[in-house]
């Protein structure tokens, strides 16, 4: 039952009109036990996807919203980095000159040989490490590009769960706020965008196919509305520094 429940398409095989509603939603299925492989990836994707998130929240803290963002969103420069690394993707001379002009406009964001920052240099190095989670997670997906975004979403809702509560836990974090306080609209609503944005991502990435290059360099998209978000709700005015090195990234 709880494969069934994780992996629908296991309960699609086993007939009635629930499996045969769920088979022709799904498309694709669950991996077999025996996918070593695809289990491995999923495993990936879903403590990378954790990591990520986790070290953006603690960076988010105490730097701007849109430098954090910035940072975090040069994952597709690691994508390139993991793909490489992992499954033997050349990468060309321009995107090596690419590269290059990315992690310049970081370095001119961050500016760590300044002693004038908006924050401590350890959440500009968690953003750093965030972004260099995300990239592996995106060649992830495409490694699952077999595998049901239903099963893909479902083991990774599962494992952010089980990890959520045994890093609250150990970091003795756990604290509920009070039914009638406002933090609770905030929250709904940071999992309801957070929850759409991962399935359009999943389902993008696993029907992209041979156009996850592309898919990747729209990414670089999400600081610009970051910041437009900062600067409307929390009045967060970005400075020279990090407007020029956010050109040179995009």
């Amino acid at each position: 039952p709880f494969v069934q429940r994780l992996c629908p398409r296991r309960s699609a095989e086993s007939g009635g009109a629930d499996g045969a509603l769920a088979a022709a939603i799904l498309g694709g299925g669950c991996p077999s036990i025996a996918d070593r492989s695809a289990w491995t990836w999923l495993l990936v994707r879903s403590l990378g996807g954790f990591g990520c998130i986790i070290l953006e929240y603690m960076a988010l803290r105490v730097i701007p919203l849109g430098t954090a963002t910035m940072i975090v969103y040069t994952s597709p420069a690691w994508i390139v980095l993991w793909a490489a690394l992992l499954i033997r993707e050349p990468i060309r001379p321009v995107i090596v000159a690419c590269l290059g002009a990315c992690f310049g406009g970081l370095l001119l964001m961050v500016r760590p040989w300044s002693h004038q920052h908006a924050g401590p240099l350890w959440a500009y190095a968690l953003s750093l490490v965030s972004a260099i989670f995300a990239g592996l997670v995106y060649v992830a997906l495409r490694q699952l590009k077999d595998v049901s975004y239903h099963v893909v979403m479902n083991v990774f809702l599962l494992v952010c769960l089980v990890m959520s509560i045994l890093t609250g836990a150990a970091l003795g974090q756990l604290a509920v706020p009070p039914l009638n306080s406002p933090a609770w609209a905030y929250i709904v609503g940071v999992g309801l965008s957070a929850y759409v944005a991962e399935v359009c991502i999943t389902v993008g990435f696993a029907r992209g196919r041979k156009s996850l290059g592309r898919l990747s360099v729209l990414k670089f998209l999400s600081p610009i509305f970051s910041s437009i978000w900062g600067v409307i709700f929390l009045g967060e005015l970005p400075g020279a520094f990090q407007l020029g090195g956010a050109a040179i990234v995009l």
